[in-house]
């Protein structure tokens, strides 16, 4: 958290997993409002879990989440859908829907499952679909995209939802390079408009030209976090990665970007 931003989510003593196995067991974490934060490290380390966790996706087996000082648990489903929207890894489009009804599932927090969609969800809708760049295929049927199409149809359902806070797990899955940036782009402008973002990235040069503050984990551990440029230094991406990487300098932001090389 840095000193300007006043805390959003809190973890204390988390311990997170799956039947009797714990993936996370007995972290601690605060996450800054205003933020772009993003979740680093090997496969396998809790990442995924750690998300899933802050957004509902998965409960708690010990320790508590707090969003804004309140218990998550205490939230109703739709009113904590009103404060966080979640977009999975590899969500399964159905089958015979178009991508505006997709979108529009985003919407469900403010209409209900069965409720018409008024002139205003409608043209969330819309803005969601072009700043995600699907604006073209509002009307073509979801399961006729290619992988990268659907990913980004996804986002737009996500920022559909006009939430404070985006929890995203890999948002550039399937995404060719120039997609990917488009996406990173479109999330780093998100800050502006006062969102809190927290995404997994496996690409650590896409965390570091993008991300305000890194968390690095391994093992269902906590290694470091905070401030991007003081937390993801080659000395980490060695310690988590078991990687060297170069150091760069970004031409645009001046930041210090790792690449890896062996």
């Amino acid at each position: 958290m840095t000193p300007h931003n006043p805390a959003l989510y809190t973890a204390t003593n988390l311990q997170v997993g799956y039947a009797a196995e714990p993936v996370i067991d007995g972290i601690d974490l605060t996450l800054a409002e205003g933020r772009i934060t993003a979740l680093i490290g090997p496969n396998g380390c809790g990442k995924s879990t750690l998300l899933k966790a802050l957004g509902r996706q998965l409960a708690p087996t010990g320790g508590r989440i707090c969003l804004g000082g309140r218990d998550i648990r205490e939230y109703s489903r739709r009113s904590f859908a009103r404060e966080v929207a979640f977009l999975a890894q590899e969500p399964v489009t159905p089958e015979g829907v178009s991508v505006r009804d997709v979108i529009s599932y985003g919407r469900y927090p403010y209409t209900g499952r069965f409720a018409t969609m008024s002139s205003a969800d409608h043209a969330a809708v819309e803005a969601a679909a072009d700043s995600a760049g699907v604006g073209q295929l509002l009307d073509t049927p979801a399961t006729d995209l290619s992988g990268g199409q659907r990913q980004r149809v996804w986002v737009a359902m996500a920022l559909a939802q006009q939430t404070p806070v985006l929890l995203l797990d890999e948002p550039t899955t399937y995404l060719d390079p120039a997609h990917q940036v488009a996406i990173l782009d479109l999330v780093s402008g998100l800050k502006a408009t006062g969102r809190t973002v927290v995404m997994v990235l496996h690409d650590m040069t896409q965390a570091a030209r993008f991300a305000d503050d890194v968390v690095a984990m391994r093992d269902g551990r906590i290694v470091a976090a905070g401030p991007t440029e003081e937390v993801l230094t080659p000395e980490l991406v060695r310690d988590v990665f078991g990687i060297e990487c170069l150091s760069v300098t970004d031409p645009d932001t001046g930041r210090r970007l790792p690449v890896p090389y062996r």
